[in-house]
Protein backbone atom coordinates (compact mmCIF):
# COMPACT_ATOMS: atom_id res chain seq x y z
CA UNK A 1 0.00 0.00 0.00
CA UNK A 2 1.32 3.47 -0.43
CA UNK A 3 1.21 6.07 2.55
CA UNK A 4 -0.46 4.50 5.12
CA UNK A 5 0.49 0.52 4.83
CA UNK A 6 0.86 -1.15 7.98
CA UNK A 7 2.83 -4.19 6.95
CA UNK A 8 -0.01 -7.16 7.46
CA UNK A 9 0.05 -9.96 5.64
CA UNK A 10 -2.31 -10.26 2.86
CA UNK A 11 -3.28 -13.89 3.85
CA UNK A 12 -6.57 -12.13 5.88
CA UNK A 13 -9.85 -12.15 5.21
CA UNK A 14 -11.27 -11.01 2.16
CA UNK A 15 -13.85 -9.14 2.96
CA UNK A 16 -15.26 -7.39 -0.52
CA UNK A 17 -17.42 -10.29 -1.76
CA UNK A 18 -17.90 -8.55 -5.27
CA UNK A 19 -17.28 -4.97 -6.81
CA UNK A 20 -19.70 -3.76 -9.64
CA UNK A 21 -19.43 -0.98 -12.01
CA UNK A 22 -22.00 1.29 -13.48
CA UNK A 23 -21.20 1.35 -17.94
CA UNK A 24 -22.65 4.32 -19.77
CA UNK A 25 -22.37 7.16 -16.81
CA UNK A 26 -19.52 9.11 -16.08
CA UNK A 27 -18.69 11.00 -12.69
CA UNK A 28 -15.96 13.67 -12.22
CA UNK A 29 -12.66 13.38 -9.74
CA UNK A 30 -13.97 13.40 -6.06
CA UNK A 31 -17.23 12.91 -6.85
CA UNK A 32 -19.94 12.77 -4.09
CA UNK A 33 -21.61 9.39 -3.70
CA UNK A 34 -24.17 8.16 -0.87
CA UNK A 35 -26.29 4.79 -0.49
CA UNK A 36 -29.04 3.60 1.42
CA UNK A 37 -30.91 0.37 1.80
CA UNK A 38 -34.10 -0.45 0.64
CA UNK A 39 -33.95 -3.87 1.22
CA UNK A 40 -31.21 -6.45 2.18
CA UNK A 41 -30.60 -6.91 -1.72
CA UNK A 42 -31.67 -3.57 -2.85
CA UNK A 43 -30.15 -0.09 -2.83
CA UNK A 44 -30.48 3.37 -3.71
CA UNK A 45 -27.70 5.57 -4.71
CA UNK A 46 -26.63 9.18 -5.97
CA UNK A 47 -23.63 10.64 -7.25
CA UNK A 48 -23.23 14.28 -7.61
CA UNK A 49 -19.96 16.34 -8.32
CA UNK A 50 -21.64 19.83 -7.01
CA UNK A 51 -18.15 21.71 -8.78
CA UNK A 52 -19.37 20.76 -12.42
CA UNK A 53 -22.61 21.51 -13.15
CA UNK A 54 -23.30 18.13 -13.90
CA UNK A 55 -26.82 15.91 -13.51
CA UNK A 56 -27.40 14.66 -9.59
CA UNK A 57 -28.15 10.70 -10.95
CA UNK A 58 -30.06 8.11 -8.66
CA UNK A 59 -29.91 4.33 -9.26
CA UNK A 60 -31.69 1.47 -7.55
CA UNK A 61 -29.42 -1.28 -7.66
CA UNK A 62 -30.40 -4.71 -6.96
CA UNK A 63 -27.62 -6.99 -6.21
CA UNK A 64 -28.86 -10.19 -8.52
CA UNK A 65 -29.34 -7.94 -11.01
CA UNK A 66 -26.81 -6.92 -14.21
CA UNK A 67 -28.80 -3.32 -15.04
CA UNK A 68 -29.77 -0.92 -12.20
CA UNK A 69 -32.00 1.79 -13.37
CA UNK A 70 -31.33 5.31 -13.22
CA UNK A 71 -33.30 8.60 -12.93
CA UNK A 72 -31.33 12.14 -13.53
CA UNK A 73 -32.33 15.08 -12.25
CA UNK A 74 -32.68 18.66 -13.63
CA UNK A 75 -29.27 20.12 -13.46
CA UNK A 76 -30.53 23.01 -11.13
CA UNK A 77 -30.63 20.32 -8.14
CA UNK A 78 -27.73 19.39 -6.12
CA UNK A 79 -27.97 16.38 -4.00
CA UNK A 80 -26.55 16.55 -0.65
CA UNK A 81 -28.52 14.01 1.49
CA UNK A 82 -30.97 11.36 1.60
CA UNK A 83 -33.06 8.62 3.46
CA UNK A 84 -35.40 6.05 2.71
CA UNK A 85 -38.88 5.45 4.95
CA UNK A 86 -41.49 3.43 4.17
CA UNK A 87 -41.31 3.57 0.51
CA UNK A 88 -40.30 6.65 0.18
CA UNK A 89 -37.09 8.85 -0.25
CA UNK A 90 -36.19 11.60 1.20
CA UNK A 91 -33.88 14.18 -0.13
CA UNK A 92 -32.61 17.94 -0.14
CA UNK A 93 -29.73 20.00 -1.14
CA UNK A 94 -29.28 23.06 -2.96
CA UNK A 95 -31.37 24.84 -5.77
CA UNK A 96 -29.31 26.76 -8.53
CA UNK A 97 -26.52 27.39 -5.94
CA UNK A 98 -29.18 29.83 -4.61
CA UNK A 99 -31.69 28.32 -1.86
CA UNK A 100 -32.04 25.12 0.02
CA UNK A 101 -34.47 22.58 -0.97
CA UNK A 102 -36.17 19.46 0.59
CA UNK A 103 -37.96 16.64 -1.72
CA UNK A 104 -39.98 13.57 -1.30
CA UNK A 105 -40.86 10.86 -4.08
CA UNK A 106 -42.44 7.59 -3.82
CA UNK A 107 -39.89 5.08 -4.96
CA UNK A 108 -41.93 3.37 -7.15
CA UNK A 109 -43.10 7.03 -8.35
CA UNK A 110 -39.66 8.12 -8.92
CA UNK A 111 -37.93 5.24 -10.95
CA UNK A 112 -40.84 3.57 -12.29
CA UNK A 113 -44.30 5.10 -13.02
CA UNK A 114 -44.48 9.13 -12.90
CA UNK A 115 -40.53 9.35 -13.12
CA UNK A 116 -41.60 12.43 -10.57
CA UNK A 117 -40.77 13.84 -6.94
CA UNK A 118 -42.49 15.94 -5.36
CA UNK A 119 -39.95 19.30 -3.53
CA UNK A 120 -39.80 23.16 -2.07
CA UNK A 121 -37.45 25.53 -1.41
CA UNK A 122 -36.33 26.95 2.07
CA UNK A 123 -36.25 30.60 1.51
CA UNK A 124 -34.29 31.57 4.55
CA UNK A 125 -31.47 28.88 3.61
CA UNK A 126 -28.65 28.48 0.79
CA UNK A 127 -28.62 24.39 1.74
CA UNK A 128 -29.92 21.93 3.14
CA UNK A 129 -27.33 19.96 4.17
CA UNK A 130 -28.69 16.53 6.30
CA UNK A 131 -31.82 14.80 6.49
CA UNK A 132 -33.75 12.30 8.36
CA UNK A 133 -37.26 11.07 8.64
CA UNK A 134 -39.61 9.10 11.37
CA UNK A 135 -43.21 8.53 12.20
CA UNK A 136 -44.44 9.87 14.97
CA UNK A 137 -48.38 9.58 15.96
CA UNK A 138 -48.88 7.80 12.32
CA UNK A 139 -47.44 11.05 10.46
CA UNK A 140 -43.94 11.17 9.00
CA UNK A 141 -41.92 13.95 10.24
CA UNK A 142 -38.77 15.24 8.56
CA UNK A 143 -35.73 16.55 10.23
CA UNK A 144 -33.02 18.40 8.53
CA UNK A 145 -29.92 20.08 8.99
CA UNK A 146 -29.65 23.68 6.99
CA UNK A 147 -27.32 26.98 6.43
CA UNK A 148 -29.22 30.22 6.82
CA UNK A 149 -28.62 32.94 4.37
CA UNK A 150 -27.23 35.51 7.09
CA UNK A 151 -23.65 35.98 8.04
CA UNK A 152 -22.95 36.90 11.33
CA UNK A 153 -19.29 38.14 11.08
CA UNK A 154 -16.83 37.02 12.44
CA UNK A 155 -18.47 33.64 12.10
CA UNK A 156 -19.42 31.36 9.34
CA UNK A 157 -22.89 30.80 8.11
CA UNK A 158 -25.76 30.08 11.25
CA UNK A 159 -27.06 26.90 10.92
CA UNK A 160 -30.27 25.27 12.18
CA UNK A 161 -32.55 22.55 12.57
CA UNK A 162 -35.38 22.37 10.93
CA UNK A 163 -38.98 20.16 11.48
CA UNK A 164 -42.03 19.66 9.44
CA UNK A 165 -44.85 17.94 10.71
CA UNK A 166 -47.21 15.61 8.38
CA UNK A 167 -50.06 15.64 10.45
CA UNK A 168 -50.13 19.73 10.65
CA UNK A 169 -50.12 19.91 6.64
CA UNK A 170 -46.06 19.87 6.12
CA UNK A 171 -45.90 23.08 8.20
CA UNK A 172 -42.46 23.41 9.39
CA UNK A 173 -40.16 25.64 11.93
CA UNK A 174 -36.63 26.16 11.94
CA UNK A 175 -34.66 25.78 15.27
CA UNK A 176 -31.60 27.69 15.93
CA UNK A 177 -28.41 28.02 18.60
CA UNK A 178 -28.42 30.64 20.99
CA UNK A 179 -24.83 30.66 19.66
CA UNK A 180 -24.10 31.98 16.40
CA UNK A 181 -20.51 30.37 16.38
CA UNK A 182 -22.48 26.80 16.53
CA UNK A 183 -22.35 24.63 13.78
CA UNK A 184 -24.32 21.07 13.10
CA UNK A 185 -21.83 18.29 10.91
CA UNK A 186 -24.65 15.53 11.11
CA UNK A 187 -28.22 14.39 11.80
CA UNK A 188 -29.35 11.55 13.48
CA UNK A 189 -32.27 9.69 15.02
CA UNK A 190 -32.31 7.40 18.29
CA UNK A 191 -35.12 5.40 19.77
CA UNK A 192 -36.29 9.02 21.42
CA UNK A 193 -34.39 12.09 20.00
CA UNK A 194 -33.33 13.79 16.99
CA UNK A 195 -29.86 14.42 17.38
CA UNK A 196 -27.40 17.26 16.15
CA UNK A 197 -23.26 16.83 16.30
CA UNK A 198 -21.04 19.61 15.45
CA UNK A 199 -18.86 22.13 16.91
CA UNK A 200 -18.32 25.97 17.82
CA UNK A 201 -16.29 27.78 14.50
CA UNK A 202 -14.29 29.70 17.44
CA UNK A 203 -13.53 26.44 19.45
CA UNK A 204 -11.35 24.34 17.46
CA UNK A 205 -10.87 21.55 20.43
CA UNK A 206 -14.44 21.49 21.62
CA UNK A 207 -17.33 19.37 19.68
CA UNK A 208 -20.87 19.85 20.70
CA UNK A 209 -23.76 17.19 20.69
CA UNK A 210 -27.04 18.01 20.87
CA UNK A 211 -30.84 16.26 21.33
CA UNK A 212 -34.33 17.16 20.65
CA UNK A 213 -37.53 15.18 21.86
CA UNK A 214 -38.85 13.24 19.00
CA UNK A 215 -42.29 14.01 20.20
CA UNK A 216 -41.87 17.31 21.31
CA UNK A 217 -39.02 18.55 18.95
CA UNK A 218 -38.75 22.04 20.95
CA UNK A 219 -37.51 20.30 24.19
CA UNK A 220 -34.24 20.10 23.69
CA UNK A 221 -30.64 20.46 25.25
CA UNK A 222 -27.43 19.31 25.07
CA UNK A 223 -24.03 19.41 25.89
CA UNK A 224 -20.27 20.07 25.00
CA UNK A 225 -16.91 18.58 24.96
CA UNK A 226 -13.78 20.20 25.72
CA UNK A 227 -11.56 18.04 23.77
CA UNK A 228 -7.92 18.60 24.80
CA UNK A 229 -6.00 18.34 21.18
CA UNK A 230 -7.06 20.09 18.24
CA UNK A 231 -10.21 18.95 16.18
CA UNK A 232 -10.41 18.52 12.45
CA UNK A 233 -13.92 19.55 11.10
CA UNK A 234 -15.12 16.23 10.50
CA UNK A 235 -17.59 14.80 12.93
CA UNK A 236 -20.31 11.86 11.99
CA UNK A 237 -22.95 10.52 14.00
CA UNK A 238 -24.95 6.95 13.75
CA UNK A 239 -27.21 5.15 16.20
CA UNK A 240 -26.15 2.67 17.91
CA UNK A 241 -28.23 1.00 21.01
CA UNK A 242 -31.11 2.41 22.54
CA UNK A 243 -30.61 5.97 22.87
CA UNK A 244 -26.56 5.86 22.26
CA UNK A 245 -25.03 7.04 19.25
CA UNK A 246 -21.62 6.90 17.97
CA UNK A 247 -19.62 9.80 16.66
CA UNK A 248 -16.60 9.47 14.76
CA UNK A 249 -14.24 12.25 13.63
CA UNK A 250 -10.42 13.65 12.83
CA UNK A 251 -8.21 15.01 15.59
CA UNK A 252 -4.17 16.11 15.60
CA UNK A 253 -2.12 16.69 18.23
CA UNK A 254 0.58 19.37 18.89
CA UNK A 255 3.01 17.18 16.67
CA UNK A 256 0.71 17.47 13.38
CA UNK A 257 0.02 13.81 14.06
CA UNK A 258 -3.43 12.54 13.37
CA UNK A 259 -6.22 10.23 14.59
CA UNK A 260 -9.09 8.36 14.04
CA UNK A 261 -11.55 8.83 17.15
CA UNK A 262 -15.04 7.21 17.93
CA UNK A 263 -17.10 7.34 21.37
CA UNK A 264 -20.00 6.02 21.77
CA UNK A 265 -22.27 8.87 23.75
CA UNK A 266 -25.11 8.82 26.21
CA UNK A 267 -28.04 11.06 24.63
CA UNK A 268 -29.96 10.31 27.82
CA UNK A 269 -27.49 11.53 30.32
CA UNK A 270 -25.38 13.50 27.61
CA UNK A 271 -22.24 11.57 28.61
CA UNK A 272 -19.53 9.86 27.10
CA UNK A 273 -19.45 6.02 27.47
CA UNK A 274 -16.47 4.65 25.07
CA UNK A 275 -13.59 6.60 23.86
CA UNK A 276 -10.99 5.69 21.66
CA UNK A 277 -8.79 6.55 18.81
CA UNK A 278 -6.66 5.32 15.88
CA UNK A 279 -3.27 6.57 15.77
CA UNK A 280 -2.39 8.17 12.66
CA UNK A 281 0.29 9.79 10.73
CA UNK A 282 2.18 13.08 10.59
CA UNK A 283 0.81 16.02 8.58
CA UNK A 284 -1.56 13.75 6.70
CA UNK A 285 -4.72 15.46 7.25
CA UNK A 286 -7.66 11.92 7.59
CA UNK A 287 -11.27 12.99 6.68
CA UNK A 288 -14.23 10.41 7.13
CA UNK A 289 -16.38 10.30 4.20
CA UNK A 290 -19.62 8.38 5.39
CA UNK A 291 -20.38 6.08 8.59
CA UNK A 292 -22.42 2.71 9.25
CA UNK A 293 -23.62 0.84 12.21
CA UNK A 294 -24.13 -3.15 12.41
CA UNK A 295 -26.02 -4.07 15.12
CA UNK A 296 -25.21 -7.53 15.10
CA UNK A 297 -21.89 -7.14 16.93
CA UNK A 298 -22.24 -3.34 17.65
CA UNK A 299 -19.66 -2.83 15.02
CA UNK A 300 -19.22 1.16 13.31
CA UNK A 301 -17.93 0.88 9.60
CA UNK A 302 -16.20 4.22 8.62
CA UNK A 303 -15.13 4.99 5.46
CA UNK A 304 -11.75 6.88 5.56
CA UNK A 305 -9.82 9.39 2.73
CA UNK A 306 -6.02 9.98 3.34
CA UNK A 307 -3.43 11.65 0.86
CA UNK A 308 -1.19 8.86 -0.58
CA UNK A 309 2.13 9.79 -1.88
CA UNK A 310 0.98 10.59 -5.11
CA UNK A 311 -1.14 13.50 -3.93
CA UNK A 312 -4.15 15.12 -5.12
CA UNK A 313 -4.89 11.62 -5.19
CA UNK A 314 -6.27 9.69 -1.88
CA UNK A 315 -6.48 6.58 -0.28
CA UNK A 316 -9.66 4.84 1.12
CA UNK A 317 -10.82 2.09 3.60
CA UNK A 318 -13.70 1.06 5.27
CA UNK A 319 -12.53 1.03 8.43
CA UNK A 320 -14.79 -1.94 10.64
CA UNK A 321 -14.62 -0.93 14.68
CA UNK A 322 -15.62 -2.70 17.46
CA UNK A 323 -17.02 0.51 19.52
CA UNK A 324 -18.18 -1.06 22.65
CA UNK A 325 -15.08 -2.99 23.33
CA UNK A 326 -11.68 -0.54 24.35
CA UNK A 327 -8.99 -1.32 23.42
CA UNK A 328 -10.27 -3.00 19.84
CA UNK A 329 -8.59 -4.31 17.09
CA UNK A 330 -9.47 -2.18 14.09
CA UNK A 331 -9.76 -4.02 10.59
CA UNK A 332 -9.41 -1.73 7.00
CA UNK A 333 -9.98 -2.57 3.83
CA UNK A 334 -8.47 -1.32 0.98
CA UNK A 335 -9.50 -2.19 -2.42
CA UNK A 336 -7.55 -4.22 -4.53
CA UNK A 337 -9.37 -3.99 -8.54
CA UNK A 338 -8.07 -0.02 -8.80
CA UNK A 339 -6.08 1.67 -6.11
CA UNK A 340 -7.69 4.56 -7.41
CA UNK A 341 -11.40 4.24 -6.62
CA UNK A 342 -12.86 6.91 -4.40
CA UNK A 343 -15.36 5.68 -1.77
CA UNK A 344 -17.69 8.64 -0.53
CA UNK A 345 -21.28 6.04 1.04
CA UNK A 346 -21.39 2.92 2.97
CA UNK A 347 -24.54 1.49 4.95
CA UNK A 348 -25.26 -1.84 6.49
CA UNK A 349 -27.50 -4.51 4.06
CA UNK A 350 -28.59 -7.25 6.25
CA UNK A 351 -26.96 -7.05 9.91
CA UNK A 352 -27.96 -10.95 10.21
CA UNK A 353 -25.52 -11.46 7.53
CA UNK A 354 -22.98 -8.89 8.29
CA UNK A 355 -23.57 -7.25 5.04
CA UNK A 356 -22.55 -4.16 3.68
CA UNK A 357 -22.60 -2.55 0.99
CA UNK A 358 -20.04 1.21 -0.52
CA UNK A 359 -20.50 3.31 -3.41
CA UNK A 360 -17.60 5.46 -5.49
CA UNK A 361 -16.22 6.56 -8.30
CA UNK A 362 -13.61 4.89 -10.03
CA UNK A 363 -11.05 7.55 -10.74
CA UNK A 364 -9.11 6.24 -14.02
CA UNK A 365 -12.76 5.56 -15.34
CA UNK A 366 -14.95 8.70 -13.81
CA UNK A 367 -17.64 5.75 -13.38
CA UNK A 368 -19.85 4.80 -10.24
CA UNK A 369 -19.30 2.06 -8.67
CA UNK A 370 -20.57 -0.49 -5.89
CA UNK A 371 -18.61 -2.92 -3.44
CA UNK A 372 -20.70 -5.68 -1.60
CA UNK A 373 -18.85 -6.86 1.43
CA UNK A 374 -19.69 -9.95 3.83
CA UNK A 375 -17.96 -9.69 7.33
CA UNK A 376 -19.23 -12.78 8.30
CA UNK A 377 -17.64 -14.35 5.12
CA UNK A 378 -13.75 -15.81 4.48
CA UNK A 379 -13.64 -15.49 0.77
CA UNK A 380 -13.09 -13.27 -2.28
CA UNK A 381 -10.16 -11.43 -3.50
CA UNK A 382 -11.41 -7.58 -4.08
CA UNK A 383 -9.31 -5.99 -1.40
CA UNK A 384 -6.20 -5.55 1.53
CA UNK A 385 -7.18 -5.96 4.57
CA UNK A 386 -5.40 -4.55 7.31
CA UNK A 387 -5.33 -4.08 11.20
CA UNK A 388 -5.02 -1.19 14.12
CA UNK A 389 -4.75 -1.27 17.32
CA UNK A 390 -6.90 1.52 19.09
CA UNK A 391 -6.86 3.43 22.41
CA UNK A 392 -8.31 4.73 25.04
CA UNK A 393 -8.85 8.75 26.12
CA UNK A 394 -11.03 10.74 28.15
CA UNK A 395 -13.43 13.88 27.34
CA UNK A 396 -15.53 16.12 29.87
CA UNK A 397 -18.36 18.10 29.67
CA UNK A 398 -20.43 20.76 30.17
CA UNK A 399 -24.22 22.16 29.48
CA UNK A 400 -25.69 23.56 26.46
CA UNK A 401 -28.30 26.27 26.41
CA UNK A 402 -31.52 25.10 24.02
CA UNK A 403 -32.18 26.39 21.03
CA UNK A 404 -34.64 28.76 19.77
CA UNK A 405 -37.90 28.69 17.42
CA UNK A 406 -38.82 30.37 14.56
CA UNK A 407 -42.63 30.70 13.84
CA UNK A 408 -44.03 28.13 11.14
CA UNK A 409 -43.93 27.99 7.46
CA UNK A 410 -45.98 25.97 5.39
CA UNK A 411 -44.42 23.35 2.65
CA UNK A 412 -46.02 23.64 -0.79
CA UNK A 413 -44.98 20.73 -2.50
CA UNK A 414 -44.09 21.10 -6.39
CA UNK A 415 -43.71 18.42 -8.87
CA UNK A 416 -40.14 17.84 -10.76
CA UNK A 417 -39.87 15.36 -14.06
CA UNK A 418 -36.93 13.39 -13.76
CA UNK A 419 -35.41 11.66 -17.08
CA UNK A 420 -35.51 7.83 -16.65
CA UNK A 421 -32.63 4.84 -17.96
CA UNK A 422 -31.94 1.64 -18.27
CA UNK A 423 -27.68 0.75 -17.27
CA UNK A 424 -25.73 -1.77 -17.26
CA UNK A 425 -23.68 -3.09 -14.19
CA UNK A 426 -21.48 -5.91 -14.65
CA UNK A 427 -18.80 -7.58 -12.21
CA UNK A 428 -15.55 -6.49 -11.92
CA UNK A 429 -14.29 -8.43 -9.15
CA UNK A 430 -15.62 -11.50 -7.49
Amino acid sequence: MIGISLGVSFAQTQIISKVQSVQGVTHELYSTQKVVMENPTTTIAFSHNFATGNPCTFYRIDSNNVTTDVVILDTAFEVKDMVILNNYLYFCGNFKNTTGFIAKANINDLFYNTLQFEYDKIPISISIDKIEAYIYNNATQIVAIGTDTNVTQPYHPMQFLLHSNEALGWFYRIYYSNDPAERMDDLELTNHYVVTVGKKYTEAGDFIVRRYDKTNIPINNGTIQPFTENAIDNFHCKATQGDDIGIAGTTFDANANTKTLCLVFDVVGLTINQSQYINGYQNQNIIIRDMAYDPSDNHILLIEQTPSLQYPIYEYAVVDWDIYNIPSLVKMYYSIPNTNDSLSGICVLDSSNQRFAVVGANIPDAEFFIWYGDRNTINGDCNIPENEQTQPFSLNSGKLPTSQSTPQININWDTQNVIKTILPIPIICN
